[in-house]
């Protein structure tokens, strides 16, 4: 196989180029709602609280380790690679890496938090009080 030859067309999307004319299925609402299953739209206080509560425990644990980067950082450059290495290559790559994903999941938290002012209290939440305290702590959290 010729190396540029990876880049050619799949035979899936040469059979739909070669159709003329684009038809979209005759779908309504009601009939893409009806194959979705039931339970998919019940809200369920336990299992939205226990995704809110994965996300608050891994946002606190890519904290935690971030706090031990300096101390990491410090035992390899005693042991293993040169200190200027560390310094300006591996510490600035490891902070960007901590940085960015702290910031999607400060952002995820954050969104849960303010979607419920697009929408009813009901969200994730059948409970209205519930629902509210989760309003009010969530964007809290993500600032």
């Amino acid at each position: 196989m010729i190396w540029f030859q990876i880049f050619q067309e799949g035979p899936e999307f040469e059979a739909r180029a070669n159709r003329k004319t684009f038809a979209p299925p005759e779908l309504s609402l009601k009939d893409l709602r009806n194959a979705i299953p039931q339970h998919l739209f019940e809200r369920s206080i336990l299992k939205s609280g226990l995704y809110i509560l994965i996300h608050v425990f891994l946002t606190v644990l890519l904290h935690v380790s971030a706090e031990r980067i300096p101390i990491i950082l410090d035992q390899l450059s005693k042991t293993y690679i040169h200190p200027k290495v560390i310094q300006n290559l591996v510490q600035p790559i490891l902070w960007m890496l901590y940085w960015g994903w702290q910031g999607m999941f400060f952002a995820g938290i954050w969104c849960l938090g303010q979607s419920q002012k697009l929408v009813p209290h009901l969200f994730l939440m059948q409970n209205r009080t519930r629902g509210s305290l989760r309003v009010l702590l969530l964007p809290s959290i993500g600032y």
